[in-house]
């Protein structure tokens, strides 16, 4: 099978960022919920007359690796069927063939994971869409971060003393902020899990270290929980999924685990908060299994399995230190497969 691992990589393709967020562009700016869209009814008719209202394209300016690309701001909740609808009907417009399309979704719009699996599967013939939510100011994406991005705090482009990534004048985005930006997450989802096989191996290398013996499970885990630096253990479990669909993946009575999932939830976003990283893999992995047949998602659910089997068996079973060695072999082939900037 013929694996698309170029679908994001420097090329001619137009490269179209948009940005579904709190903008405040001007007075007339609007943002669209379900009883904005009445007062507005006709942008469901016509989206030209939305042009400038709660949306609005803004050119970039050049670069080797960017030589066509476009910045899309709106401001769309998530607030019923209307405005899913006038969001498709806006993304219509440019998820094309030979377009290379960043949707990045602000998270306090209304927008969790499940969302995102409903726009992927919308426009399930267009691999060159990637969707990733935001939120908090504590993305790459706002300038202040990384001293790097885009945003502001407060609604619009960073313009600041003597930092601007944005033109007035000509009303393009400047470079290299564009470039930065798009490189970051077009990598995003291969780093993250990079950086976390590392962690991950660094962790249990000791384990390697001791005697010939074989290693109970139980020890792997209270060795993974030890770890608070980098949140190890929460991070696994985010990886192989436990906290995608907490309120629908558990049984409805179990409130004790549901609490102690969304409270394992909050530890790790507060790490993110002060870190200014993201470890979280929930986006991560409805863009992988976005397609069933791909290589990434195969390969995902291979690595996934793998880590369930090795980690949440019976606590008192014997591992051979061999599984380890093949833990990471499977971390290596699933980050050869995901499209990204790094292999």
């Amino acid at each position: 099978m013929k694996q698309e691992k170029e679908y994001f990589s420097p090329s001619d393709q137009k490269k179209i960022l948009i940005i579904n967020w709190k903008w405040e562009l001007d007075k007339d700016w609007v943002h669209i919920n379900a009883n904005s869209l009445k007062k507005h009814p006709a942008f469901l008719e016509d989206l030209d007359l939305g042009r400038g209202r709660f949306f609005a394209e803004f050119s970039v300016q050049p670069s080797d690796y960017c030589p066509n690309a476009l910045v899309v701001a709106t401001s769309i909740y998530n607030d019923g069927d209307a405005t899913q609808q006038l969001l498709f009907k806006l993304l219509d417009q440019y998820v094309q063939p030979k377009q290379q399309v960043l949707l990045l979704m602000h998270r306090p719009n209304a927008y969790h994971e499940e969302d995102l699996r409903k726009i992927l599967a919308q426009y399930s013939k267009n691999v060159s869409l990637r969707c990733i939510l935001f939120e908090g100011g504590r993305n790459y994406l706002y300038y202040p971060v990384q001293k790097s991005g885009l945003l502001d705090d407060a609604g619009n482009f960073y313009m600041e003393g003597d930092i601007s990534v944005f033109d007035e004048a000509q009303q393009r985005v400047l470079q290299p902020y564009f470039d930065r930006v798009w490189k970051y997450y077009e990598g995003e989802f291969e780093s993250k899990v990079l950086m976390f096989k590392e962690d991950l191996l660094d962790c249990l290398f000791p384990l390697f270290l001791q005697d010939n013996q074989d290693i109970i499970r139980s020890r792997l885990i209270q060795v993974l929980q030890a770890d608070q630096e980098k949140l190890l253990w929460i991070r696994l479990k985010s990886f192989v999924g436990t906290y995608l669909d907490v309120s629908q993946s558990i049984d409805a009575e179990d409130f004790d685990l549901e609490n102690q999932l969304k409270k394992e939830q909050k530890t790790l976003a507060h790490f993110e908060r002060h870190t200014l990283i993201s470890y979280g893999f929930e986006e991560c992995i409805v863009n992988l299994e976005r397609n069933p047949h791909a290589l990434e998602a195969q390969f995902y659910h291979e690595t996934r399995d793998f880590c369930q089997d090795l980690f949440f068996g019976p606590p008192e079973e014997n591992i051979p230190k061999s599984r380890l060695r093949e833990l990471a072999g499977k971390f290596d082939l699933l980050i050869k497969v995901i499209p990204g900037m790094i292999s």
